[in-house]
């Protein structure tokens, strides 16, 4: 059982993506957020990129994105998530590529836009066409009309608890006084990539299979950045309506129901580049790495049955540099608390199965 590092796994996914690009390692990319830019432009042949804002990409993202993205192709063996993505709305398998690429690379497409700072913002008044609109009289929607009815199974919240949670999301960034995000840039991300593939889509031709891939993904994205309560007291501040999932001893998870959401999740929450990576090129790097080093001093496995992460060089890596490790580690071990996943860790390896 050999473990490669994440370097490795990556260089091995873009030989097989062929973009008919030219790139063929992550070296040429991912350094920084402007590059990774244009390494998502190159997939334009399946994920149209419109410099004239058909598309929000987030450009202080874009790096996490595209780590994401091939994070999520090198683990398309495990539990079956992955191979399952299209088939829980009904499509052939081969829509898989797509779901993953359009919910990955957009995930966090909110980040980079200013309405994440507008507080009162209205979804509904603002988006011509909005994501959770079940009484919109155009026939060019009607597939919207009938998704939460056909696929409503499919959800791990409701259209009214992820508005719920909306509400509560706002309340909570007012009381923080974050000037930087005012609504869930989970909520707000799905609301925006909604838009865009609607509006895209119109041009091009009604297609039942685009529309409901692009609501999917849409939804998905909504979905990423709910987070249960932490304790009692914190309950105290979330709507009647959430805290049957929510509530801090709660035992609702993010399942392989949802095989979508739960494999954003997952990577979501590995991935470590976002954490520690260097920001930009006045980062000194005294708490942080350059993007390549991460990714060379994490060693993986990955099947149909089990993910193995091991930190261990990483983490000599952290040590040497006084980086507390404890915050993410924390963070990969709780995957078990709000989804299906099952994390255990011994000497800096984590093994990842599905319960």
């Amino acid at each position: 059982m050999e473990r490669k590092s994440l370097y490795s796994l990556m260089n091995e996914q873009i030989i097989k993506l062929d973009t008919k690009s030219g790139y063929e390692t992550i070296d040429e990319f991912i350094t920084d957020d402007g590059k990774s830019m244009q390494f998502i432009k190159s997939l334009s042949n399946v994920f149209e990129v419109n410099n004239g804002g058909v598309y929000e990409i987030a450009k202080i993202r874009a790096r996490h994105s595209v780590i994401t993205f091939l994070m999520g192709m090198i683990f398309s063996e495990f539990g079956g998530l992955y191979g399952s993505i299209a088939s829980v709305v009904n499509l052939e398998e081969a829509n898989n590529f797509r779901l993953w690429l359009l919910t990955s690379l957009n995930h966090d497409i909110a980040y980079f836009s200013d309405r994440l700072k507008n507080g009162k913002i209205d979804y509904k008044k603002t988006f011509k066409y909005y994501l959770f609109d079940e009484n919109s009289e155009d026939d060019f929607l009607k597939y919207i009309r009938l998704f939460p009815k056909q696929y409503m199974s499919t959800l791990a919240y409701s259209y009214e608890e992820i508005l719920l949670y909306d509400k509560y999301a706002r309340k909570y960034h007012k009381e923080k006084g974050d000037t930087k995000e005012q609504v869930d840039h989970g909520i707000l991300g799905g609301v925006i990539t909604f838009y865009n593939s609607i509006r895209k889509i119109k041009k091009s031709g009604c297609n039942e299979n685009e529309i409901l891939i692009a609501e999917a993904s849409s939804l998905t994205i909504a979905q990423h950045n709910i987070f249960k309560s932490s304790s009692k007291e914190c309950d105290r501040k979330y709507p009647e309506g959430l805290l049957k999932k929510l509530g801090h001893d709660s035992s609702f998870r993010i399942n392989r129901k949802t095989p979508l959401l739960l494999l954003l999740s997952l990577v979501d929450t590995i991935e470590c580049v976002k954490k520690f990576g260097k920001k930009d090129q006045e980062d000194n790097g005294n708490k942080s790495f350059e993007a390549l080093t991460v990714l060379k001093s994490i060693f993986v496995f990955s099947d149909k049955e089990k993910i193995e992460i091991d930190l261990s060089e990483f983490a000599k890596k952290m040590k040497k540099k006084g980086i507390d490790k404890e915050e993410y580690w924390k963070s990969i071990s709780t995957l078990s608390n709000w989804t299906e996943l099952k994390v255990t860790e011994k000497d800096d390896v984590f093994t990842i199965v599905l319960e």
